[in-house]
């Protein structure tokens, strides 16, 4: 969302839709740049995908009050949506003047896995997957809350 959008979304990813997990629409790094108070999200903000697939590692770096249409917070997460997504490396920055309800390092459904689980699981599980996707990285959930950032509720390295 660039500065002074006032689009109105009922949730944004920075991953893809996923619909049919043997259709391969993997993502290395999705980011997701949530900069304008001025728009409006329904319900959540995900750096991974919606229904299944790999987002291989995601930012969301939020500078700004997030709020749905009726004006209250929500909830931002790391990955993604579905529990058929998988994520290998999430970041949430909630920086300075960031307002959101809740923050998860992880995925609301999804899953994050360490190098074992993508070398062993993945291939079997989503065909035709491009190992490139997966080169050798760290395995974390990361949230940072800067100073002047605020979350209403509650703050979790990993999903919910």
């Amino acid at each position: 969302m660039p500065v002074g959008s006032a689009v109105t979304v009922n949730a944004l990813f920075g991953g893809a839709h996923g619909l049919d997990r043997m259709k391969p629409c993997d993502v290395r790094l999705a980011t997701v740049n949530y900069l304008s108070e001025n728009a409006v999200v329904n319900s959540a903000i995900y750096g991974g995908n919606h229904d299944c697939r790999v987002t291989a590692e995601s930012q969301v770096n939020i500078p700004v009050p997030v709020r749905n249409r009726e004006g209250n917070l929500i909830d931002v997460y790391g990955a993604g949506y579905g529990n058929n997504t998988i994520a290998q490396n999430t970041h949430v920055n909630l920086m300075e003047g960031a307002q959101v309800r809740n923050v998860f390092g992880g995925g609301r459904d999804g899953m994050v896995f360490n190098q074992e689980c993508i070398e062993e699981i993945v291939p079997s599980y989503y065909e035709l997957v491009d190992e490139a996707t997966f080169e050798p990285r760290e395995h974390n959930t990361n949230v940072l809350i800067s100073r002047g950032a605020t979350v209403a509720r509650n703050a979790y390295a990993g999903g919910e």
